[in-house]
């Protein structure tokens, strides 16, 4: 299965306009690529197994982006490495409310306001807002738990009550831009 999704991933890579010419390169040349997968929780994994270095996972988590195409890259300094992505690649653990404005605290540390537009749940597990920039955020512990102790079930649908507001709650994408390794996959 992680053969198959490494395969489909250097398809991928290789097709997209936007891949840097340094990968392009490497993968013509015949470089293998290593399975680097963020699953749906936020978390690293390296050919099956969790990272265990805390600081090497947020150095990952502040180095992810996204082509228009839907394929991740990390991108530190100026090397980039193609990734699989499960959900999406921002996450966040905080939330700050106040009357005017809602912050959402990323695991990277960076801190975005948001408003009511944008928010989002897959009727599950899965909330969270699409910013303004275009990036999906997934709320993950006390952010998720104080969202969705928000959360108010209508005729209309699911209602979010923000202090700034009420925000109505849409769906979250069905599927989401990009390759995305199973979960099952990704940790063996």
């Amino acid at each position: 299965m992680m053969e198959q999704m490494k395969r489909e991933l250097r398809e991928q890579v290789l097709a997209d306009a936007e891949t840097p010419a340094g990968v392009l390169r490497a993968l013509r040349g015949g470089a293998a690529l290593e399975s680097i997968h963020l699953d749906e929780r936020g978390r690293w994994w390296h050919e099956g197994a969790m990272f265990a270095n805390e600081k090497l996972s947020q150095l990952f988590s502040r180095s992810v982006f996204q082509t228009e195409s839907g394929v991740w890259f990390l991108q530190i300094g100026h090397q980039s490495y193609p990734v699989t992505v499960a959900c999406t690649g921002h996450f966040a653990e905080r939330l700050l409310m106040r009357e005017a404005q809602t912050t959402l605290e990323l695991t990277t540390g960076e801190q975005l306001e948001t408003g009511l537009d944008g928010w989002m749940t897959d009727g599950g597990e899965r909330v969270g807002v699409r910013l303004a920039d275009g990036r999906d955020v997934r709320l993950l512990g006390a952010a998720h738990q104080l969202v969705v102790s928000l959360v108010e079930a209508t005729e209309a649908g699911w209602e979010l009550h923000l202090r700034q507001g009420v925000a109505a709650l849409g769906s979250w994408p069905e599927v989401p831009r990009g390759i995305r390794l199973p979960v099952e996959a990704a940790q063996g």
